[in-house]
């Protein structure tokens, strides 16, 4: 299993932003569906064009497209000159895991699964070409790496983006599958989505987290934020037999009280009232190295645990019939 985490990351190949490295991310995707063609497994890109940009899909769809399917993801691209091992290759290795995983095994026993790999989670792709039109105008050199928590980088940044893309939108590569799997008669059998974001970062402290109740000491424990409607499947969740640490959070109202728990691309099924689950790491509010150059490491060990868990969700979980 550590050969098999080593040969993904490997895969990665660093930035996957599609304005600092677009052949990189483009290649990325391309390396990743060619793994998996070569152990068997039925993955394709489904690409798409986005206001003159070409998005990158890779998707593998459900063994049987006549019943009640789960969708597992992870997307696949960064934030401009970051490696993104963390955010987020770690949660693409785990729907690499887990696809690998289902396909060996020789009794489904009636679990029906999806994977997908979408584009722009970070961000609609207009938004980083501004960036270097609005240092341009402004005579400035502000980067993302740099500047990303930076207030007042930001307000200036928000009023350029209002003024030349006011429609800019995020999660367009999951709003794409979304068009995708509605074309195909697929979407009314979406019972589930498992959303993996950034699952890989532990540390030996955890800062509280703002407006979230994660009473943790420590940073070694995975989180969840599933919407209050999917009571089928917050109890399993809670209930699997394993030792990795875990708090599960249900979430009213599609989380809009709590902006930070739509961070992701399981707030585009929410809103379309599909039960989803977002598990992570919460290193966005902890970790030193996100949406940085120095976001190389994950937690190997962390990692597995959280594989193992879920398998173990997974195979608890009995779908609906069609």
């Amino acid at each position: 299993m550590q050969e098999d985490i080593s040969t993904f990351l490997e895969l990665l190949g660093g930035d996957r932003n599609i304005w600092t490295a677009p052949d990189n991310h483009r290649e990325a995707v391309v390396r990743i569906k060619n793994s998996y063609v070569e152990e068997g497994i039925p993955a394709e890109i489904l690409s798409f064009e986005y206001h003159q940009f070409t998005g990158y899909n890779l998707w593998i769809p459900p063994p049987d497209l006549t019943k009640n399917f789960i969708l597992i993801l992870g997307h696949h691209d960064t934030v401009p000159e970051c490696p993104g091992v963390d955010d987020n290759g770690s949660g693409m290795l785990l729907v690499y895991l887990l696809a690998k995983w289902y396909y060996c095994l020789e009794d489904k026993n009636g679990l029906n699964l999806a994977f997908v790999m979408p584009d722009f989670e970070e961000g609609d792709p207009r938004v980083f070409k501004e960036l270097d039109n609005f240092n341009e105008i402004q005579g400035t050199n502000y980067s993302y790496k740099d500047n990303y928590f930076d207030p007042s980088f930001w307000r200036k940044f928000r009023k350029h983006l209002q003024e030349t893309i006011a429609d800019a939108t995020s999660f367009v590569g999951t709003r794409m599958l979304v068009k995708y799997l509605e074309e195909v008669g697929l979407i009314e059998r979406l019972q589930f989505v498992i959303d993996y974001e950034t699952v890989g970062y532990t540390s030996k402290e955890q800062k509280q987290v703002p407006g979230i109740p994660l009473q943790m000491e420590v940073g070694d424990f995975l989180a969840g934020v599933v919407n209050s409607d999917a009571t089928k499947f917050f109890p399993l969740m809670n209930s699997v037999d394993h030792p990795l640490k875990r708090i599960i959070l249900s979430i009213p109202n599609r989380g809009m009280a709590v902006p930070d728990t739509r961070r992701s691309d399981h707030s585009v099924f929410w809103d379309k009232g599909i039960d989803s689950v977002m598990f992570t790491d919460t290193a966005n509010f902890r970790n030193p190295n996100y949406h940085k150059p120095s976001d190389t490491e994950i937690d190997r060990k962390f990692i597995l645990n959280v594989l193992e868990y879920s398998q173990l969700f997974l195979q608890s979980i009995e779908l609906d019939e069609s």
